[in-house]
């Protein structure tokens, strides 16, 4: 799984909890503050109807009239008022319409919608109001809220997701240097590169620009040991040139060759008398008449050069 899958797993998971948590205890605290504001607003009307009712001598006959012309009575789960002696007079209910909110919200963060009473004189006797209202509208309005906040926090999400994206992509640019730095040095390229500012890519990038260094100076050495180790053993020393050994198991290996790798010339040049000059002359002269020729013959090598011999 990539870093990025992480990263959006992580952060799905992180505010996945936030949400929950948020989310129970706003749902909490509004469920709790719409009920005070529900119980406030059924006293106000409670009191407000009982204050126009005991202004007017009420007839039980026209009391129906004179609330329908007062209030809206559909706007109440229930209207009740019974007179001194707890006879009902009047009696309104209408059916509870149906929520926009789903059950489990409401089971989850219940509303306690208790009715309210109030009292209603009339003349010297004492009257009782007593209505309810719906709790519809209460949960509409915390179901609205509750799907805002999710909708914001899925932009939270979304938001903090492109961020943390581009923020690792900029944070992982070392590691790919170090990749790379890595590869090279598979294929004997060896630099350095930048230290980041980040503290653990800090040591990364230090350690492989070590290690860098370390493998080049370390094959370094080794080209130079294979260098002197092909001189002396694959180099006659006076001549420049290969000695008889090497140079006839390259030119088997030529001869053995197929297609443009079996191309080629061949020259021989002899040296006669050889030991009479070097009686004649003594050895260092005529040592310096060979080496003089391995260099001449050297010179002569082009692209295509396999390799001379001289003995």
């Amino acid at each position: 799984m990539s870093i990025y899958k992480r990263l959006w797993i992580g952060l799905a998971a992180l505010m996945l909890t936030v949400f929950c948590v948020t989310f129970i205890l706003f749902g909490m605290a509004a469920s709790s503050s719409s009920e005070n504001q529900l119980a406030i607003e059924t006293d106000k009307n409670a009191n407000t109807l009982a204050l126009l009712l005991s202004q007017t001598v009420l007839d039980p006959v026209d009391l129906e009239l004179t609330l329908s012309t007062t209030v809206n009575l559909s706007e109440f789960e229930y209207v009740r008022i019974t007179d001194a002696a707890g006879d009902t007079v009047f009696e309104r209910s209408n059916p509870i319409p149906a929520y926009n909110s789903p059950s489990w919200f409401r089971a989850l963060f219940s509303v306690d919608n208790a009715p309210s009473s109030a009292l209603v004189q009339q003349g010297w006797q004492t009257w009782s109001l007593e209505l309810k209202s719906f709790d519809g509208a209460t949960y509409d309005q915390l179901w609205r809220v509750a799907i805002n906040n999710v909708l914001a926090m899925l932009g939270a999400f979304i938001v903090a997701g492109i961020i943390g994206n581009l923020a690792l992509k900029r944070l992982l640019r070392s590691l790919t240097d170090v990749v790379n730095q890595a590869r090279a040095i598979g294929d004997r390229r060896f630099y350095s590169i930048d230290v980041p500012a980040t503290l653990e890519f800090a040591e990364v990038a230090e350690s492989m620009n070590e290690l860098s260094s370390r493998v080049k100076g370390m094959l370094d050495r080794e080209a130079s040991k294979l260098i002197k180790q092909r001189e002396h053993t694959d180099i006659e020393p006076i001549t420049g040139l290969l000695n008889r050994d090497t140079f006839v198991s390259r030119l088997s290996a030529k001869l053995d060759a197929e297609g443009e790798e079996s191309a080629g010339s061949l020259a021989l040049i002899r040296v006669q008398n050889l030991a009479d000059m070097n009686r004649n002359f003594g050895r260092r002269v005529i040592d310096e008449l060979l080496k003089s020729i391995g260099e001449a013959v050297s010179g002569l090598q082009s692209e295509e050069y396999y390799g001379q011999y001289c003995s």
